[in-house]
């Protein structure tokens, strides 16, 4: 059997509680060339909103933790700062 790489899209909005364990369980694969594309969104207006601006404090916490070391590479898109 040949080794593959296995690519992974993850959207992201919000999900500081649970994105550690998500990596967490990546990170146990038996594959040796996994990918991670992670996503982080939300509209530039939420950050004036009062209401969504925890959401946006959030995906900065979420991009802390895909700063994090992992046994595979995590190529990170921006789209909320």
């Amino acid at each position: 059997m040949t080794d593959r790489t296995v690519f992974v899209a993850l959207p992201i909005l919000g999900e500081a509680q649970t994105l550690a364990n998500c990596l967490d369980a990546l990170a146990t694969n038996q594959t040796n060339n996994l990918q991670l594309f992670a996503c982080v969104n939300q509209p530039d207006e939420w950050w004036k909103d009062p209401i969504k601006r925890a959401v946006c404090e959030n995906n900065k916490e979420c991009l802390k933790i895909l700063g994090e070391e992992y046994p595979f590479e995590i190529h990170v898109i921006d789209r909320s700062s």
